[in-house]
């Protein structure tokens, strides 16, 4: 379908493209400030139809009867991938607007991209360079900094990336889909976690390159958390109706809750023991003992079920005795009463 979108647009769209039931035509045209754009692909969210502008920077295709939002972007990297609204172009995807098509053809209004920049570098760990770690470019200042992910690119089997966005001052945001490394923001002085620390990178009129960054390992082990109560001793694995959060730690004599910690996923069949202490009458805290040994599931997790037949207040942790990749590590303890 591309190819014969691209066959009409390069001679010209006075011939409409073919119609089906319920189809109907989006066109439009693409310019920059210097004049009408070629070569610049359309793409539809979801998925229904697209294209390429021709020469005039004109563009129309057919999509089944729908709401669409229009993606553009170029091929040569001279300009910044995009969004339609109706207020002009947009790298946030919630401020795009959408395309109605159900009734009628529809003609959108030209719209202006703006000149691209690239900023381009290297990502890896101390073992070398890393592939398939997404990389986003978010502009500073926004509230929502999920909205503005939409500038981005998935590092090569070299740790290579390279992002293609509009002059104005960004954030480099770097993620590993696997979990094995930790999602940090770009900064000179390390990673971090917290975007007010990262370095911000400002582009005026030139591409950058050599933006290398070095991704943390995940940590081995995070927090404990008491993830359900179950009401009954035969209804393991049947959670109570609402949550049973950490502010509320409080179950009955005999009731079951369930134990959730989450661990890097690279450890997946790896074991992790699970610790008590018990609080006496007097204040004082025993020693913590072993409560159970479990392995960590390919989603990182260990869950493990537990309830008493007697009352007191508890502390549980959880232990992970450390391996050549990763240290020694407890999670913080959490506490629970059973009366």
């Amino acid at each position: 379908m591309i190819s014969c979108l691209v066959a009409l647009l390069i001679g010209g769209i006075s011939a409409k493209p073919v119609l089906g039931a319920n189809s109907y035509i989006i066109s439009g045209t693409v310019s920059d400030a210097s004049g009408p754009l070629a070569h610049i692909l359309i793409q539809t969210i979801p998925a229904g139809g697209g294209g390429v502008t021709n020469a005039a920077g004109a563009y129309a295709f057919t999509v089944p009867a729908g709401n669409y939002a229009l993606r553009f972007s170029d091929p040569s990297n001279a300009h910044a991938p995009g969004f339609y609204s109706s207020s002009g172009f947009t790298f946030s995807a919630d401020n795009r607007t959408l395309v109605l098509a159900s009734s009628a053809d529809t003609a959108v209004e030209n719209l202006v991209m703006p000149k691209g920049y690239t900023i381009r570098g290297r990502v890896n760990d101390t073992a070398g360079p890393l592939a398939g770690i997404s990389v986003y470019a978010g502009a500073l200042g926004l509230s929502d900094w999920a909205a503005s992910l939409e500038l981005g690119d998935i590092s090569d089997s070299a740790g290579h990336y390279l992002i293609v966005v509009p002059a104005g001052t960004w954030l480099l945001d770097f993620a590993d889909p696997s979990g094995v490394h930790q999602s940090s923001f770009y900064s000179l002085t390390g990673p971090t976690d917290n975007q007010t620390e990262a370095t911000t990178i400002t582009i005026a009129s030139n591409n950058l390159s050599q933006v290398d960054f070095s991704l943390p390992l995940a940590p081995a082990i995070g927090p404990l958390r008491i993830a359900a109560a179950i009401y009954a001793a035969t209804e393991v694995g049947t959670h109570a109706s609402g949550s049973f959060t950490n502010a509320a730690k409080t179950v009955r004599i005999g009731q079951y809750i369930t134990l959730q910690v989450r661990l890097s996923p690279a450890l997946a069949g790896t074991s992790v023991s699970l610790w008590l202490a018990r609080k006496n009458a007097s204040g004082v805290w025993s020693p913590f003992r072993i409560l159970a040994h479990r392995t960590v599931g390919a989603d990182g997790l260990v869950r493990y079920s537990y309830r008493r037949s007697t009352g007191g207040l508890f502390a549980l942790r959880a232990y992970f005795a450390g391996n050549a990749r990763y240290q020694v590590a407890w999670s913080p303890a959490r506490q629970i009463r059973w009366r």
